[in-house]
């Protein structure tokens, strides 16, 4: 981890952060096991019962516990995938040079040389233009030699 960046870059802010879930899982193991017992002691007493009353006490107390032990073994399993599939997130930040402001005075040849490039550059925008829009230009000349073509007649046929 230490040798991440390497010797070239300036590290602005780095942050490693672990977590160890071993005494949570151990933790959420023996809950699990105490709760586990507690359930087979409700289950002889749902045995040892006599009436529907107690039958339906130990049970709702039964389907508490099954909950809880449910709720500790998705916890279990969340935490094993946990520490299994552990993500490590790097960012590093590299600082960048600031603006560099143009020369407010170019001299003679740096504006020959900036027209240059900017006449070419423009030449060349007008042309990628008119080929995108060869469609129109071919409907255009269609009706002007369409108008052209039918118009003298008409005044010629008008003369006679």
């Amino acid at each position: 981890m230490n040798e991440l960046p390497g010797n070239k870059n300036k590290i602005l802010e780095r942050n490693i952060s672990t977590e160890d879930v071993t005494g949570e899982m151990v933790d959420t193991k023996l809950r699990l096991e105490a709760k586990k017992g507690m359930r087979l002691k409700y289950l002889e007493f749902l045995k040892q019962s006599k009436n529907m009353e107690e039958v339906l006490q130990v049970q709702t107390e039964i389907n508490s516990i099954q909950e809880e032990i449910e709720s500790a073994a998705g916890r279990m399993e969340f935490l094993s995938h946990q520490s299994a599939y552990s993500t490590i997130n790097l960012n590093f930040y590299q600082p960048i040079n600031g603006y560099i402001p143009v020369v407010a005075n170019p001299g003679f040849f740096t504006r020959i040389v900036t027209a240059f490039k900017t006449g070419t550059s423009s030449l060349a925008d007008i042309l990628v233009g008119l080929i995108a829009a060869w469609p129109l230009l071919l409907i255009i000349a269609g009706v002007f030699l369409g108008y052209k073509k039918f118009r003298p007649s008409k005044i010629v046929a008008q003369n006679r």
